[in-house]
């Protein structure tokens, strides 16, 4: 309802003081393993959640752990326990008298326990997005590193729903990601037919981005009985230039398409400069072809602002046209000339029609020079707008 306009909604994202986030690891189940991440946890004066979703298994977990892992003291807890028996197993394990705690998600909702500072949970690919959020949540409670570890069956072949619920909750591990866990949920799984009573609607079959606006068209007419007049927007740059995200680059389609997407629906340079940086921070180096994406980019970007009344090209050259409020600031033409001179004498300035155009040659790099122009372009409007 937040998103579509009929409720208000705020995030907070600043965490408490000395918190942490918690270390999140993706793995195949391995009792070697295992054995490691409970010893090294109780090596430190921890406790342990182990979470396992079936409540006939736990008994036999429990003594498995017991027999090869010294000095354990293991209590087991679910939600078919009288609730007098689950409240003395749980203030045993507050007190530190048992240091492990094979679980199921009875822990999801209302625990928390400072020195439990590491969960383990098998068959993580069967839980929800939301549940394994509030799952990892259980840890990382003090000042402490704290760890989760999402374990699923060895060799099994993972749904694509399931490796995008993993891939997520690994990649949001920041305090106070849950709005944007959130999203991705919404994004991946349909947010369904909201101002109905079905829940399978078609979001994907539209996209999320197209759905939201054809609610916000709907509440909007709904409440004002006439739908506001849309804003008109210019069409995106098209440039003869391979300008893509290559195969390979991520592991999914998904990710792929949530890049393009995310670049897409920026509206700010300093926005598109830090996506930028949040890319070669998390996979390295960019290759060549999603540099020239976010460059073409940064030209679509300042293309909206006004500056640029048109383009057109051609094999040998891109010729930018200013709008005439541009053109006609006094003095324009001087600095123009001198952010030509400082990038390339690969660009040529002409003034047809009291127009001033912008006749940049296909060179190598080229698109690099555009870009280069046209930010200067946006600090010279600034001057003039600011001397005005």
């Amino acid at each position: 309802m937040a998103l579509t306009g009929v409720r208000g909604f705020s995030t907070i994202t600043t965490p408490i003081e000395n918190r942490m986030p918690v270390q999140t690891y993706v793995l195949e189940k391995n009792d070697y393993v295992i054995k490691e991440i409970i010893e090294r946890e109780l090596a430190r004066g921890g406790q342990v959640y182990y979470l396992h979703n079936r409540i006939e298994e736990l008994p036999k977990i429990a003594l498995k752990l017991k027999k090869s892992i010294r000095n354990a003291k293991i209590a087991i807890v679910h939600g078919q326990l009288p609730s007098d028996e689950m409240e003395d197993i749980m203030e045993t394990f507050i007190r530190g008298e048992t240091n492990i705690l094979c679980c199921t998600t009875v822990i999801e909702n209302g625990i928390d326990i400072p020195n439990v500072n590491t969960i383990i949970v098998e068959n993580a690919d069967c839980f929800g997005l939301s549940q394994l959020y509030q799952i990892r949540g259980r840890v990382g409670r003090s000042d402490r590193l704290a760890y989760a570890y999402l374990f699923y069956k060895s060799q099994k072949n993972l749904s694509e729903l399931a490796q995008k619920r993993l891939t997520t909750i690994k990649e949001f591990t920041q305090l106070g990601s849950g709005y944007k866990v959130a999203m991705r949920d919404l994004i991946t799984r349909g947010a369904g037919d909201l101002l109905g009573a079905e829940q399978s609607g078609f979001i994907e079959s539209v996209g999320m981005d197209m759905y939201i606006d054809l609610l916000h068209e709907a509440i909007e007419e709904q409440k004002n009985g006439v739908l506001s007049p849309k804003k008109e927007a210019k069409p995106k740059t098209t440039l003869q230039i391979d300008a893509y995200i290559p195969q390979g680059f991520f592991n999914n389609d998904y990710e792929k398409i949530e890049l393009y997407r995310q670049i897409d629906q920026v509206e700010q340079l300093e926005n598109l400069n830090q996506l930028k940086e949040e890319i070669i921070d998390k996979t390295g180096k960019l290759p060549e072809s999603i540099r020239l994406l976010f460059e073409k980019k940064v030209i679509d970007i300042i293309e909206q602002e006004g500056i640029i009344e048109n383009y057109r090209e051609t094999d040998q050259e891109l010729v930018l046209k200013l709008s005439e409020t541009f053109s006609s600031y006094r003095g324009v033409g001087l600095d123009l000339f001198e952010l030509a001179n400082q990038i390339s004498t690969a660009i040529v300035l002409k003034f047809p029609h009291m127009r001033i155009e912008v006749h940049v040659k296909k060179i190598d790099q080229w698109l690099y020079l555009v870009s280069d122009f046209v930010k200067g372009l946006v600090k010279i409007q600034k001057k003039y707008q600011r001397g005005n």
